[in-house]
């Protein structure tokens, strides 16, 4: 039985992560996520793997849709789990949640600590899809600070990094249009 409670928590994990990446549904991602906490809790199980992609799940969720004052406490958590240290994915992940919190809490000018940490994380580690998401979410921060010059920067790190799905390269090919509108250099705009 406590394997099927830690298969139906796992199944819950998973849930919150296809909301929050391929359908982009904060929300509904941290319902998954609690949902998952719950069970551990309830049913007391020893699944620390499966809580820490919980916890992170939700502290990111919660920057997006809930309660971003909570995100640290729940990173916090994650990062107490010894079965969490060294897992460079997921501490991309955790500062993708900081990223987060930090934007909407209005704190932009303290984005980029753990936004460049993510962004380095990523590229060493040669993954595109994080790495094209961590430089759009801190270009988003850049750009609300009216740092164009940055957001150029930015993009052009991720488009140099290896190819990803085409959906997040339009993030950056996003940015990067935008960010060249806003310099006045709107033939290069136009052709980005």
């Amino acid at each position: 039985a406590e394997g099927q409670t830690v298969a139906v928590a796992a199944a819950y994990v998973a849930r919150g992560h296809q909301l929050r990446t391929g359908l982009c549904y904060p929300r509904e991602s941290l319902s998954a996520y609690r949902r998952a906490l719950e069970l551990i809790d309830s049913a007391h199980l020893d699944a620390p793997e499966v809580r820490a992609l919980a916890l992170a799940g939700a502290a990111w969720a919660e920057a997006m849709a809930g309660d971003a004052a909570c995100v640290e406490g729940l990173i916090e958590q994650v990062e107490a789990l010894p079965e969490a240290e060294g897992d460079p994915v997921l501490a991309v992940e955790l500062d993708f949640a900081r990223v987060a919190a930090l934007i909407r809490s209005g704190r932009l000018d303290d984005v980029d600590v753990p936004g460049n940490r993510a962004i380095d994380s990523a590229a060493r580690l040669r993954r595109a899809d994080l790495l094209h998401l961590a430089c759009a979410n801190v270009a988003c921060a850049a750009s609300c600070r009216g740092d164009f010059e940055r957001v150029l920067t930015l993009a052009e790190r991720a488009l140099a990094g290896p190819a990803s799905v085409p959906t997040l390269e339009g993030y950056v090919h996003a940015a990067r249009a935008y960010a060249l509108s806003r310099l006045g250099r709107h033939p290069e705009a136009i052709a980005a």
